[in-house]
Parts: C-alpha cells; structure tokens; sequence
C-alpha cells in the first residue's frame, strides 16, 4: 500500500509539472511578467476572438471600440493618416 501511495504522488507531482509547463512545453510562470497582479473586481478581458475570420477593413474601424483609457487616448492622438489600415494601426502601437 505505502508503494501505491509513493507512485500516486509522484504521479500528481508530474501531473502538476505538467499543467505548470503546458502542452507547449513552455513554462508559463516565466512568461508572465506579473505573476501576482490583482483585477478589479469587474475586470473583464475584451474578448479579441470576435475579429476572427473579420476583414482587416472592419477591423481597424472597430478596433478603437475594443480601447479605453490611456489606449484609447493614443489612438485618437495619432495622425489620421496612420490609423486608416489594419497594419497602420498595428504600426503605431507597436513604435
């Protein structure tokens, strides 16, 4: 009995390196640079699956739809000319 119970242990062990790791092999406490941040109570994470299958036309025209704050106030302060595009848009933020 005390042999089974070592192997269920170290089985759970694995088990938990494992969901740590993923199935990518990527451990996901090193990618994340803020392991121990706190959300608001009613933080809610903009759903981006919404563009999928989305015309890059439509998505630079809804995109400042999905911002707020200080995200939102960038976007209007960019020259018009750099937010006409998909690639524009993704251009400035990204510089």
């Amino acid at each position: 009995m005390a042999a089974l119970i070592a192997k269920m242990a170290k089985l759970e062990e694995s088990v938990s390196k494992f969901e740590k790791i993923g199935a990518g092999g990527l451990d996901m406490d090193r990618l994340c640079p803020f392991p121990n941040i706190r959300f608001p109570e009613r933080f809610k994470m903009q759903d981006f699956a919404n563009f999928d299958g989305v015309e890059e036309e439509a998505m630079a025209q809804l995109f400042p739809q999905t911002l707020s704050g200080p995200a939102f106030q960038l976007f209007l302060s960019l020259d018009i000319s750099k937010r006409r595009t998909w690639e524009d848009i993704g251009t400035a933020f990204n510089s």
